[in-house]
Parts: structure tokens; sequence; C-alpha cells
């Protein structure tokens, strides 16, 4: 079964070593799967004649308005795909951040706040009726 993480990267990141991190932490988590899934790959081929596309891991990348999303397909068996998932992001944080590469999330910069003007009349008409409405239970 075909799987994917996808990681956002900024743009000025690493991709690169990103890609390279990707394909290492696939590899090692899938390898022993990927011989059963050969072998399987190869009975399908003869049977039906066609030419499945590699098993080996790959990264996509896809380019978007804030970064670069890198995104890892690997071959994983039907049960036990959460947990490899898990181990491989688990591998990645540590990796990504051993390299420097920083992981891009959606931020904003305020550049301008407006001026804050406190008027005390309001101030104290507003804590005065709440004194009134104390007083008054």
């Amino acid at each position: 079964m075909w799987e994917e993480i996808s990681i956002p990267i900024p743009y000025k990141g690493n991709r690169r070593r990103a890609e390279e991190l990707l394909l290492k932490a696939a590899n090692d988590a899938t390898a022993a799967f990927r011989d059963t899934a050969a072998s399987a790959r190869m009975r399908l081929e003869a049977k039906y004649f066609i030419d499945l596309e590699t098993l080996e891991p790959k990264v996509y990348y896809n380019l978007t308005d804030n970064w670069i999303e890198l995104h890892v397909r690997f071959v994983t068996p039907v049960r036990g795909v959460r947990a490899i998932k898990d181990e491989m992001q688990r591998r990645l944080l540590d990796d990504f951040e051993a390299a420097g590469i920083e992981i891009a999330s959606g931020t904003y910069a305020i550049v301008e706040f407006p001026p804050l003007r406190v008027d005390r009349d309001a101030v104290n008409q507003f804590a005065s009726a709440l004194e009134r409405g104390r007083s008054e239970r």
C-alpha cells in the first residue's frame, strides 16, 4: 500500500538536505516491507504484462504561495501504517532540528497596532456601574 508524509519547509530552507532526510527515514522504516512488495510486484507484472513503478521511496515537490511542500511516498504493509508513520515523523523532527531545517507554518506579523487611548471618565463610569450592580444584589 502506498502512503505519504508531507512536510512544508520555507523557500529559503535547505530543500535538498530535507529531501535526503525524508528518503533516508522512509528507506529505513520500510526496507523490510519492500522485499515482500517487490515479489508481489513481479508476479503482477508477469501476470498482467504491465510495468508498475518502482517501490523505492520518492519525494515529490509542491510549490505553494508560502512554502515548499515535500511529499515522501513509500510502500507499507496494510497493517501497522500508523506506527510506521509515527516512527518516521518522530525521527524527521529530530533530523530536521539537527540539520537546522525549519518546518514551515502559517505565521502572521502585526506590522502596526493602532494607538490605544484610555478614557478615564468611561472607565470610572463602568466601575461605578459595576459597584451599583453588586450593591443591589
